[in-house]
Formats: structure tokens, sequence, C-alpha cells
């Protein structure tokens, strides 16, 4: 992958990123029609999608959806832009609150949300294991954390920022993370095409077991 596709990737900009993350959205569509299905969230709950690209999946949320709220948080100013332009046109009206930034800036109030997805932007993450702490603080309780990870065939792409998606059993190691974050429930499911499905629960009062 050249310099200008690392960039467009990480950080959508311009034409050129209008372009990359359409492509994307259309690549990624079986990632978030599982991810749907995962969270499968009641009319007034409140989630929050850590790099959200174009809003895809949180158009899907939003039908499903007549209170509640939909937050989310990603780096690029023309994906915050998009999605927010889709989801203002979005009929019925949703809530929603996003915002620039990484995975660094989750700050909303403790026990805030009762989802947190993450799909193709865990490689992106600077410090996973201090940001699955941060999304366990965000989380309610009983809420869900729902993971897929890209699948990286052709070895470990070494620009990737996540240390974990540059390691050599990147599934295996976040289940791992996870497990030592204190995540309950935590659950490997089958790939959506060739990425990895993970789930965990926030029980911070149960120490966790790996599954599946």
């Amino acid at each position: 992958m050249n310099g200008r596709t690392v960039r467009q990737a990480m950080h959508p900009s311009g034409i050129r990123g209008r372009v990359f993350a359409k492509l994307m959205e259309w690549l990624n569509t079986p990632a978030y029609q599982r991810a749907l299905a995962l969270i499968d969230p009641a009319p007034d709950e409140t989630l929050l999608e850590i790099g959200f690209g174009t809003g895809a999946l949180l158009l899907m949320l939003a039908a499903r959806l007549s209170g509640g709220l939909l937050a989310g948080i990603d780096p690029s100013a023309l994906m915050v832009q998009l999605a927010r332009e889709r989801l203002t046109r979005h009929c019925p009206p949703v809530r929603f609150d996003l915002r620039q930034g990484n995975d660094r800036d989750i700050d909303w109030p403790q026990g805030y949300f009762s989802h947190v997805a993450a799909l193709h932007s865990f490689q992106f993450w600077s410090e996973p294991h201090a940001t699955l702490q941060k999304i366990k603080k965000v989380l309610r309780p009983d809420g869900q954390l729902t993971l897929i990870l890209r699948s990286h065939s052709r070895g470990r792409p070494e620009w990737l920022p996540n240390v974990i998606s540059r390691s050599e059993d990147e599934i295996l190691e976040t289940l791992e993370a996870l497990d030592s974050a204190g995540y309950d429930r935590v659950t490997r499911h089958a790939n959506v095409g060739s990425s990895a499905v993970i789930t965990a629960g926030n029980h911070p009062w149960s120490h966790s077991r790996l599954c599946g």
C-alpha cells in the first residue's frame, strides 16, 4: 500500500477521499449487516461507533430507533461532514452526536452507551489497551462492544498504528486484550467474509473468560 493510499485509508479527504470512502462502504456492506444483527438495538438505546466513515452503519441503526441517540467519532473531517448530512436527512429525525477525533478522544460520560461498535477501524487505534478501557468506561454495565477486524492476508502491515494489528496473531491478542481489560462474554463469532467478528460484554463486577 503506497503512502497516498495509506493516508486515505486512515484519514479520507478531498475528492479521492470521497471515492475511497464510497468504495469502502460498498465493500463493507456485509460487515454493517452483521454488526446490525449483533447489536439489534431497542428503539430508545444510545449507541457509539468508532470510525464511522460515511455513516452507513449509523443509518441502518437510525432505522431501528424512535428515540435514543447515535454517537460517533472519526478522524476525518470529510467523513464527519458526510455522515452528519446523511443523518440530518433521515426520516423520521434521529438524535445524533458525531465528533471529529480518534480513539484517544472518547470522552462521553461514564455508562452512557448501551452498545459500542468498531468496524474495520481497530487497526487504526494508536493505544488499543487504553482505548478498550475507555470504551468499558462509557458502556453501561450490561452494554456490548462489537468489533470487526479487517483481515491482513498479505502479512503484518508495519504502517498500522495499532501494535496488536501488527502482531503475528491479531485476533488472539485482541481476545486476550479484551479479557485482560475485564470484559465479560468475550466471544468470537463466524467470520464475515475474511474479517473476524468479536463481541464482548461489560460486566465490571465479573472476571471474563474467553469463549468461542
